[in-house]
């Protein structure tokens, strides 16, 4: 009886010895898990899309999703750029120093540039890209191809929890939507009882261009406590006449561009009359010299967008906020 005991014994501390050798082998061996991998989802184009493993190598041709895998901390993974993407201020100086490739524009890449770079990922916009020649052939080519194509804020949020997966940042990307989210929660409270303003957006003059009811900058202007006036509108971007805008009397006119000062927008003429320009409520949304702002792209300073249209329509919440300029208002309203 003793002997069969030691015999057990040691049958036991010999398995228990190899399995320990097992073990140190396999976490010597095994690469480190990053995520849920593989991660199968459907992206902004209703395509079935699968990532395999943690994507090391990403071209993106897109500004927004630059800007979102800058702002979850997968910058190092971002190998190539479209020539539009533009920030943070980090991207230009990789561009510029040979860091970081640029690849065309999203419509006409240049193929040639991204199979050189060998990504694992390209993030590309919806239909207009997804359709293109260039994107079906790299495609065929067998290249990982994820539309982010958000339509409204939310969208904008679900893209961003999305790269989050994709690029093993998930709980970057938790934080930074979480941070989103109490943002618009402050500005959406701030307003909820003040009366609504009538909005006038101008994305482009000459022809003067406007945005409709499913407009991402519709949503700003809803949100933000205030009436779109050309919410009538059958697209969410058309032409408009200056005696349509003449007519609909906004109280507030936000410039979507820089195409023209302060002072000619309000001596257009007729202008006179509206009621945003009598009140000297005629703003830039951009705080640069840019011909195109950056906060109506959606991309995470959307919500930046939203905060400055919320002091542009009613003031007297952040009445507080006044003789700050206006990065210090976006910090206070963010972070207090």
């Amino acid at each position: 009886m003793v002997t069969r005991t030691k015999s057990i014994a040691v049958i036991i501390t010999i398995i228990a010895a190899s399995m320990a050798g097992l073990a140190y082998i396999l976490s010597s061996t095994t690469p480190p898990i990053y995520g849920d991998y593989p991660l199968t989802f459907v992206d902004d184009s209703g395509r079935n899309v699968t990532i395999k493993a943690k994507p090391q190598r990403i071209v993106s041709l897109i500004p927004s999703s630059s800007e979102i895998i800058y702002a979850v901390g997968a910058d190092r993974q971002l190998v190539g750029v479209d020539i539009y993407s533009a920030y943070p201020q980090e991207l230009i100086k990789r561009v510029r120093s040979g860091n970081l490739t640029t690849v065309g524009s999203g419509v006409g890449p240049d193929l040639e540039k991204i199979v050189s770079l060998n990504p694992d990922v390209i993030f590309v916009n919806g239909p207009s890209h997804v359709g293109s020649k260039a994107v079906q052939r790299l495609s065929e080519l067998g290249y990982t191809i994820v539309s982010l194509d958000a339509q409204n804020i939310d969208g904008v949020i679900n893209n961003i929890e999305l790269v989050g997966k994709i690029t093993g940042d998930s709980d970057n990307a938790r934080k930074l939507v979480s941070s989103l989210k109490d943002r618009i929660m402050k500005v959406e409270s701030a307003v909820k009882n003040a009366t609504k303003v009538r909005v006038y957006i101008e994305n482009w003059q000459e022809p003067l261009f406007s945005v409709g009811p499913s407009a991402i900058q519709d949503e700003l202007i809803t949100r933000a406590g205030g009436i779109n006036i050309f919410s009538d509108l059958p697209k969410k971007s058309a032409q408009v006449s200056s005696e349509a805008v003449i007519s609909k009397n906004p109280d507030v006119i936000v410039l979507f561009h820089r195409l023209a000062s302060l002072d000619q927008v309000k001596n257009r003429p007729g202008w006179g009359v509206i009621d945003a320009v009598k009140n000297n409520r005629v703003h830039y949304i951009d705080a640069n010299e840019e011909n195109i702002a950056p906060y109506g792209a959606p991309g995470p300073r959307i919500i930046d967008g939203l905060e400055k249209i919320a002091t542009f329509i009613h003031p007297e919440p952040f009445k507080k906020l006044e003789g700050h300029n206006e990065a210090s208002v976006l910090e206070i309203l963010s972070f207090n």
